[in-house]
């Protein structure tokens, strides 16, 4: 990790250039006159030069994604490596035992620098720790100079963190997994599933667990009774067709319980993963980010939602195509569910041409996903597709004027009807 760290500076090194000095000829002396020797030497200075440079280092790009992470404003305050020579020593396999050696080393430590102050990094929070030791192995790897593409491979990151802290650390993903490098994690908390990644997301299961096994019964299950399967999301989903979200299904496999903390946001449900997808990406664009978005699965499954609205006293706002179907749900919703009719709206409500989703899109918006895609003729699967992959990477791509204008008319319209609503 310190070798990539020295490798990203300004002028990159290597741990050798550091290593070789104290290895050298001229310090293969007993302890004290290496001392002697290492502080008159011009080595010295030499090390300390490539210390300073791996402090500004990480400073720049540690703290850099750390005020983007979190949004907070770390100041003056800086990381400092300190190095120190360190006494040789060797194991001896006759004795089992560490003996002293002429070949002496240098050890480095971090710590937080804020004015006059020092703080170890080991001293720091949890908290604090675990974020900065993620940042450090994460933002270098893969700036090595080499055609090998890294694969980050994370088991339950940030479990023990706050819900907020969890949440930041995803939107910090992507920017790892650029390029050719990629990034796969496991997780039992909802605060760790994007939305936007369900697509690429598997459900893993052990097939042999019997629905009522207790914990610890699963936990001295033995190995040949394993029987680890893992099902892409899309597929589990697609055996649930009863739930009224595309969401519920993995909120119910990994047992979210509402908080008693807990309150029911104001949101906008829509119709499918097309109108989801496609609305969280102009959402993006536009910088909506507090217009919550929710996907069911139809036209005609909004019932137990308008019900559970009206129980909540929550602000759901539902939108329809402008289709026959999505028509005639709306006049039924209204009377045989008694959703206000302000709770309801289609897309034509927001722009008059528009009968469904993939009308924001004109030919010249159309024929850049083409482009992009690398096809030739485009189905609503390939649509779907291009929002669904760039939502996963955060990357907003110039679909032109029209869509762009369109969308945000869109948008406006479905965040002053949310507030327009009342909550009764």
């Amino acid at each position: 990790m310190f070798e990539d760290v020295l490798a990203a500076g300004r002028i990159p090194y290597e741990l050798d250039d550091i290593t070789k000095r104290i290895r050298s000829e001229k310090y293969q002396k007993t302890w004290l006159d290496v001392l002697a020797a290492w502080a008159e030497n011009d080595d010295k200075l030499r090390v300390q030069q490539i210390i300073d440079q791996a402090s500004e280092t990480i400073t720049t790009s540690v703290f850099g994604k750390w005020n983007k992470i979190f949004k907070e404003d770390v100041g003056d305050k800086e990381i400092s490596v300190q190095y120190g020579v360190e006494q040789g020593r060797r194991f001896d396999k006759e004795i089992k035992s560490y003996v002293e050696s002429e070949d002496h080393d240098i050890y480095v430590s971090l710590e937080i620098k804020d004015g006059t102050r020092r703080f170890p990094i080991q001293d720091r929070s949890l908290g604090f720790r675990w974020f900065f030791a993620f940042l450090l192995f994460t933002q270098f790897r893969t700036k090595r100079v080499d055609d090998h593409p890294v694969l980050f491979l994370f088991d339950e990151p940030a479990a023990n963190l706050h819900s907020a802290a969890q949440e930041r650390l995803i939107e910090s993903f992507p920017e790892i997994a650029t390029g050719n490098n990629m990034l796969i994690y496991s997780t039992h908390s909802h605060y760790m599933i994007s939305p936007d990644w369900l697509e690429q997301t598997f459900i893993v299961t052990n097939a042999a667990d019997a629905p009522d096994k207790g914990i610890v019964d699963a936990a001295v299950i033995e190995d040949e009774f394993l029987d680890i399967r893992a099902q892409l999301y899309r597929k589990f989903a697609n055996e649930h067709p009863s739930d009224t979200s595309y969401f519920q299904p993995i909120i119910d496999r990994i047992e979210v319980v509402p908080s008693r903390f807990d309150v029911s946001f104001p949101s906008i449900i829509v119709e499918g993963k097309s109108d989801f997808y496609i609305l969280r990406y102009a959402a993006l664009m536009h910088d909506y980010t507090s217009l919550r978005l929710l996907p069911g699965t139809g036209s005609g499954t909004f019932d137990a939602l308008i019900g559970l609205g009206a129980t909540w006293g929550t602000k759901f706002l539902f939108l329809l195509d402008s289709d026959n179907a999505g028509l005639k749900e709306r006049e039924r919703y209204a009377i045989d569910r008694g959703a206000r009719v302000e709770a309801i709206c289609s897309l034509s409500d927001c722009e008059s041409d528009l009968i469904e989703i993939e009308d924001l899109l004109d030919e010249s918006a159309k024929e850049e996903i083409k482009k992009l895609l690398g096809v030739s003729k485009l189905t609503k699967k390939l649509i779907m597709r291009f929002f669904q992959e760039n939502l996963a990477r955060r990357s907003v791509v110039n679909l032109g004027a029209g869509f762009k204008r369109r969308s945000k008319r869109v948008l406006q319209e479905l965040e002053d009807r949310l507030a327009r609503l009342p909550a009764d």
